[in-house]
């Protein structure tokens, strides 16, 4: 392995340069220098001169240096730690972007839900994949559940679960409209979705009979008789309130603010409403990802009463004891792509104090191999890149929890 001292190049920038070989090919010659293949891709191809010269999944044949990353050294001959990569906002000052072109991501989703000492934990897979973007900047994203629900480690085994899962083949690809904060605000294929249930509940009469079947099916009915029923049931699903919650939102100078949050806390009632200070860090973490932090206290209108009988609006009695206002807090660290500004993992996690306490967290993590992240060039030049190829899951999810 031959590691040349420098390369002079057109940008004063003076480069170390790798000898290509014979037999060499990127990955191979990435794990000679320890370095990730793509990492080095993108130096390689934001600092060479000749197009031709370009990398677009491996090396040209006629390629024969690649250019590396100068690295200092300190006293003691360990390479010298790099600054810290400042968050790149949009051109409009402090603005978070969101460029979510191309995202294809696997991610795992999962749940706890505690009741005072009961625990559940869920686990699901889940594909989002964004297809296109309209002339207002909202984009589109395909969200496939292809995964076996997982419920404290086992797969759901009850006719409930399993009819459940049957149903939710009419809901699953789901298209979702997203604006340009992230923030999920509609649907998009309803009549596809009205379609599809008209063939599954067939196939489920088929297989399935007696009148608890047919209720179940008479609610379902319910729920797709309209576009703003299927949203309002939609919006207790945990994973699009997470992902989509609108986080690349405008900040001040200073990075912190107050903000409002709502999330669907419980299936029973309606969202409930936070009040939180929002925070993002100023420079990359050690991992080149962005950092944001949301953290606050309970604000919803409703009293502990109206929480404990699961109302969805404050209630007016004509008691004259002075109600019991609810306390509850909130909490979400998101870790975004400095590339796309789109979620690679977050954790959520918020609380009720109740007689019985309520407890909800939500944890979504890429499955995806992406080892390290680097920025890239805002020039496009993975000349010939290849889409990766959708992943499979077998199954069906659930649509609506509870």
């Amino acid at each position: 392995m031959i590691i040349e001292e420098t390369y002079d190049c057109w940008d004063t920038v003076e480069h170390h340069t790798y000898k290509i070989e014979k037999g060499d090919i990127l990955d191979s010659v990435a794990q000679k220098l320890g370095k990730n293949r793509d990492c080095l891709r993108t130096y390689h191809n934001m600092h060479c001169i000749p197009d031709a010269d370009v990398i677009p999944d491996d090396f040209p044949s006629h390629l024969e240096y690649l250019l590396l990353k100068p690295e200092k050294l300190q006293a003691n001959g360990e390479p010298e730690k790099a600054p810290p990569e400042p968050v790149r906002f949009s051109s409009d000052a402090y603005q978070l972007p969101f460029k979510p072109a191309r995202l294809k991501n696997n991610y795992l989703g999962m749940y706890t839900i505690e009741n005072g000492d009961k625990k559940t934990t869920i686990k699901e897979e889940i594909l989002v994949k964004w297809v296109t973007i309209n002339d207002n900047g909202y984009s589109f994203f395909e969200i496939n559940k292809l995964s076996k629900v997982y419920i404290d480690g086992y797969e759901t085994d009850l006719i409930a679960d399993q009819l459940a899962e049957k149903m939710a083949y009419a809901f699953y690809p789901l298209t979702v409209i997203v604006n340009e904060k992230g923030k999920w605000v509609d649907i998009h294929n309803y009549d596809t979705i009205k379609e599809r249930w008209e063939n599954t509940k067939t196939e489920i009469l088929k297989e399935y009979q007696g009148e608890v079947i047919e209720e179940w099916l008479d609610i379902y009915d319910l729920q797709i008789a309209n576009k703003s029923a299927i949203i309002k049931a939609l919006s207790s699903d945990w994973f699009l309130r997470a992902f989509f919650n609108g986080i690349n939102t405008q900040y001040n100078k200073e990075l912190v603010f107050e903000n409002e949050v709502y999330f669907p806390i419980s299936t029973k009632t309606s969202d409930v409403k936070f009040k939180v200070e929002q925070r993002i860090d100023p420079d990359l973490d050690s991992y080149n990802l962005i950092n944001i932090t949301q953290k606050g206290i309970l604000a919803d209108t409703r009293t502990r009463e109206d929480f404990e009988g699961d109302t969805d609006f404050p209630y007016d009695t004509l008691s004259n004891e002075e109600p019991e206002n609810a306390e509850g807090t909130y909490t979400a660290t998101y870790f975004l792509n400095p590339n796309n500004y789109c979620v690679e993992s977050l954790f959520l996690e918020c609380t009720i104090a109740l007689t019985v306490p309520q407890k909800v967290t939500v944890q979504i993590s890429n499955l995806d191999d992406n080892e390290e992240i680097r920025t890239q060039s805002t020039v496009s030049f993975f000349a010939g890149e290849v889409e990766k190829e959708e992943s499979l899951f077998k199954g069906v999810l659930r649509l609506l929890r509870g």
